[in-house]
């Protein structure tokens, strides 16, 4: 297990952030109009939405949350 410094991990970029998919974009509009979420979910899909739209970078906590909802099909 790696150790790292207290002043050099930062805990928000841990995960890393990246640019959500075209199929993960398409995926949280479905679900934004069809199913029933949490306000976290809702808020994570609404983000997917914006990160692909404007090509920016999400962190990957918002992308691991639609690709669970992805998977519970």
């Amino acid at each position: 297990m790696k150790q790292y410094k207290l002043e050099t991990y930062q805990n928000c970029s841990a995960g890393g952030n990246y640019i959500p998919t075209l199929a993960q974009y398409e995926k949280a509009f479905e679900f934004l109009r069809t199913k029933d979420l949490t306000v976290v979910q809702k808020s994570a899909c609404q983000m997917i939405l914006s990160a692909y739209i404007l090509q920016e970078k999400v962190d990957h906590d918002e992308i691991h949350i639609v690709n669970e909802l992805i998977r519970e099909k």
